[in-house]
């Protein structure tokens, strides 16, 4: 929904320093987690040894429904930028939440304004668009290996059904 944040907070709290994590309900349950466990991760780093240990204090879901059956981990600022960035100060994207009577446009003008040299600011409307352009993209793939393995499905079952016809035919004759 428009204007309302993205994760809710079901149990515990936000990670607020380096060392915790916040899951996502499904996760922490498939993984029989409580607030206040320990957490072993594998995280995406080039160390012999990729796995880390964090303390779990809070699980969250998308406020419009599940996850589909990914998992998600949120770290604070710091970690996030430590295991993803490198260590670097930065951000890869920023997600802005309008008070009341803003529009999308004069929140986009507002964050355009004071947005760093390479960064775009869009409206939420805009998002929708692009990330539906490439879901659509990715839908005619899966649709064009569809209708190919339909066309070769129809191919065999002639050549057998013609085959079939043929013995029987031989056999009558």
């Amino acid at each position: 929904m428009a204007g309302e944040p993205v994760l809710e907070l079901t149990a515990g709290g936000w990670p607020g320093r380096p060392g915790e994590i916040t899951l996502d309900t499904s996760s922490a349950e498939r993984g029989a987690y409580e607030v206040g466990d320990r957490v072993t991760m594998i995280l995406p780093t080039e160390d012999a040894d990729p796995r880390a240990t964090f303390t779990l204090v809070g699980t969250a879901d998308f406020n419009g429904g599940g996850t589909a059956g990914a998992t998600i981990v949120l770290f604070d600022t710091a970690e996030a930028q430590e295991i993803f960035l490198g260590g670097a100060d930065a951000f890869t994207s920023v997600s802005l939440t309008a008070a009341g009577g803003v529009s999308q446009a004069e929140l986009a003008d507002a964050a355009s304004a004071v947005a760093p040299e390479g960064f775009t600011a869009v409206t939420g409307d805009k998002v929708v668009e692009e990330t539906q352009a490439q879901l659509g993209q990715f839908l005619d793939v899966i649709s064009y290996f569809l209708i190919t393995f339909a066309v070769i499905a129809i191919v065999v079952g002639a050549f057998i059904i013609f085959n079939t016809f043929s013995i029987l035919v031989s056999q009558r004759v």
